[in-house]
């Protein structure tokens, strides 16, 4: 039976004091008592430790428990410590042992669950970190050039869940992230708007828990979700549809077939959407499934920004490519996609590459060998046209039209023929010269616009007509044969270069045509016949001598040729200089120019920068001083080709926010080689050192110093520039101390 307490005792009041006035220090008496009584001062110094623990740690805010909730707990203990800590006079010294042991249980589990004991975590954040990397395990697949299926989850996956620009390049940037992780960060990214790569970079370095704890989020808000976007995912992953972004690198239209370089094997479409299908375009495609083929269900331009980098592959390791006189730094990674043969196989090959611009670098989408066509010229008739090309009868081949022909082949007559020039690649054939070829023409389809109108007889004059024409026929007409040819048309008149004009018949003869006429003694004038020649881009420096008489321009080459053009626009350098950019037919006689650029290069706007980006696949490029500058059929390209990381000097004029360049002089790069010349082919004109590389010469003084050094098997100094894949050679030195001549 417990005995009552006494009021009176010292070590009840140390007791009492110590509750009710825990910050006071205690009155002199209680002091002296407890200097003696080892209860008080075991008493005391548990009271002490008590407090200043949970202070420290109240005070730390450890991550699952706020302040409100140390309140709680500090509350809780204080309440256990006054009921367990009620001095008795027998069994003090039990009671008080009882009461640590408890007080250090709670202190346990307190800081078991609250305090940051698990590698600087709390038992419950770690236990969530668990479960979100348990979530996340999944490790994405490796991409395999001969596994579809591994190809169309990449693409799908890409389709699904990113849209813009930002998104596809990250997903395309960062093959290392699994599906699951990736879908997290896409989370994180929509639920704070942070950037792409800052949140990554968080997701490297910080575990899930302090992730959340930084950008405020509740883990009973992203654990849930998690989990539905990864059920979701796990769903969706057969679905049938998706949309690729790529370049078209042929058309069929015999199958109703289109190559992307994004995937390995042909697309399906209709006779609608195949004529959307350009050669070299940059497009997207929406995708649909059936059976074991893809079906194109539309076709649109694509916004994805891209660059077309081409040349030879000179290295190719586990994660970079190198292009032969190409600065630019090529990453590919799981991701890209590359169709027949490991990148490693394409060494010394050209190759073209499909890349995107990430932190300074290139990551490579796509990788596929380059083909070396035949270049042709075809006659014959038009089959079936469609928008953007055509077939031709007898010739089981895809005619499509490059991407500077603005010809639309549904508008052409098909009983004319056609004259073409490109690129014949086998199962099809790259246009890039279209001639129209008239039919021949009736004798008396054409008349002089000048000829007197025939008047009907009347029935009094028939006879006297009759006989008019009995007389006549006794004297033959007077005919004389003449070649013109024809250089515009304007209001149904062709304008000919002798600078007369015949009135148009009832179908067109093509401008730039040749004809033969005749004109009789009645100033009857009549076509016989008419050819054309093909069409080429000319460059030409001429002196604008005069306008004829039905409005035709006429110039005067350098080359002492004759020029003409017929333009509605004034041209006001009369008896000038000038340069002429254009698209004509060529004629022993004279130039006839069909679409051109005149201009004087001093009043044209000079531009110097390295190109850092090619926005539209050969026609639009960016400079590293900002200017976007624009190419087209007629700008002249000098030491070419136009390409990322070359200097270039452009001359042109501001239109439309762009750069028109009228003339792009790329800087040549030259290199010094050393080494001894151990061949020459004089046929070809080239030399071989013995270091492999091979150089060509221009001129015969080159060729003598090579010779030299040859024969005396001399070291030389070689300074050469790349040009047309090949080396030339600019100077040819002997090392100090050896004989011979600079060339």
């Amino acid at each position: 039976m417990k005995r009552k307490i006494n009021k009176q005792s010292l070590c009840e009041r140390v007791l009492e004091w110590s509750l009710e006035h825990r910050k006071e220090s205690l009155p002199a008496i209680l002091q002296e008592h407890c200097s003696h009584c080892v209860d008080c001062q075991a008493f005391l110094e548990q009271e002490r430790w008590i407090t200043d623990t949970i202070q420290n740690q109240a005070k730390q805010a450890p991550t699952g428990l706020s302040p409100e909730r140390f309140s709680r707990v500090y509350e809780a203990i204080r309440e256990t410590s006054e009921r367990l800590s009620v001095p008795v006079k027998r069994g003090f010294v039990w009671r008080r042992v009882v009461v640590s042991a408890l007080t250090a249980c709670v202190m346990a589990v307190t800081g078991f669950w609250f305090l940051p004991l698990f590698h600087g975590e709390t038992f419950i954040a770690s236990k969530m970190n668990q479960q979100m990397r348990t979530l996340l395990h999944y490790k994405a697949p490796v991409m395999d050039s001969v596994s579809i299926a591994q190809a169309e989850q990449t693409l799908q996956f890409a389709s699904q869940y990113y849209n813009t620009n930002e998104e596809k390049t990250f997903y395309y940037a960062n093959d290392h992230y699994s599906y699951e992780e990736l879908l997290w960060i896409r989370w994180l990214v929509k639920r704070t708007r942070v950037q792409y790569d800052t949140i990554a970079e968080d997701y490297q370095t910080l575990s899930p828990a302090k992730l959340l704890k930084k950008y405020h989020i509740p883990s009973r808000e992203a654990l849930p979700a998690l989990e539905s976007i990864l059920n979701q995912y796990r769903q969706s992953v057969a679905s049938a549809d998706i949309t690729v972004d790529g370049v078209i690198e042929r058309v069929d239209y015999y199958t109703q077939q289109i190559w992307l370089d994004s995937l390995p094997y042909p697309l399906y479409t209709d006779n609608d959407l195949i004529n959307f299908a350009k050669i070299h375009s940059f497009v997207q495609m929406k995708l649909q499934k059936q059976g074991q083929q893809w079906n194109v269900i539309q076709i649109a331009d694509s916004g994805f920004c891209n660059t077309i980098l081409k040349g030879v592959l000179v290295s190719a390791s586990a994660t970079n490519l190198v292009l032969q006189d190409n600065p630019v730094v090529i990453e590919w990674n799981n991701r890209t996609i590359y169709s027949t043969c490991q990148p490693k196989e394409l060494i010394n090959k050209p190759v073209q590459i499909r890349a995107i611009p990430d932190k300074g670098k290139s990551i490579a989408l796509t990788i596929h060998e380059l083909q070396e066509p035949k270049l042709r010229t075809l006659t014959g008739l038009i089959d079936t046209a469609y928008q953007t090309g055509f077939t031709m009868k007898d010739i089981h081949q895809s005619f499509l039209l490059s991407s500077h022909l603005k010809n639309n082949p549904r508008e052409i007559d098909k009983s004319f023929q056609v004259s073409i020039t490109g690129e014949d690649y086998g199962e099809y054939f790259i246009v890039t010269e279209f001639t129209l070829i008239a039919p021949p023409v009736e004798n008396t389809d054409i008349l002089l616009a000048s000829a007197e109108p025939v008047i009907q007889a009347s029935s009094r004059q028939k006879e006297a007509t009759t006989t008019r024409k009995a007389a006549s026929s006794l004297s033959p007409v007077k005919t004389t044969w003449t070649f013109d040819w024809i250089v515009g048309i304007k209001n149904n008149q062709y304008l000919l270069a002798s600078g007369t004009t015949i009135s148009k018949a009832s179908y067109t003869i093509p401008i730039g045509s040749k004809i033969t006429k005749t004109v009789d003694s009645k100033t009857q004038t009549t076509i016989q016949s008419n050819q054309i020649n093909g069409m080429a881009v000319h460059q030409i420096q001429a002196t604008l001598t005069g306008i004829l008489s039905n409005g035709i321009y006429e110039f005067q080459s350098d080359g002492k040729k004759r020029v003409l053009y017929f333009t509605d626009k004034a041209l006001p350098y009369i008896n000038q200089k000038v340069r002429i950019q254009g698209q004509g037919i060529e004629y022993p006689e004279l130039i006839i120019l069909i679409d051109a650029r005149v201009f004087q290069s001093q009043n044209a706007k000079i531009l110097k920068g390295l190109i850092i980006r090619e926005m539209e696949r050969g026609k639009i490029f960016l400079l590293d001083n900002g200017t976007i500058f624009r190419v087209d059929s007629l700008t002249a390209v000098q030491n070419g080709p136009v390409a990322v990381g070359k200097t270039v000097k452009l001359t042109g004029v501001d239109e439309h926010n762009t750069f028109t360049a009228f003339i792009v002089e790329v800087q040549r790069e030259f290199a010094i080689f050393t080494g001894k010349i151990i061949e020459i082919n004089h046929v070809e004109k080239w030399c071989r050192m013995d270091s492999g590389k091979q150089f060509y010469w221009t001129t015969e003084a080159q060729f003598s110093m090579i010779l030299q050094a040859l024969d005396s098997g001399n070291i030389v100094y070689c300074k050469a520039f790349y040009e047309n894949q090949q080396w030339m050679i600019e100077d040819l030195t002997f090392t100090q101390g050896e004989t011979g001549d600079q060339a």
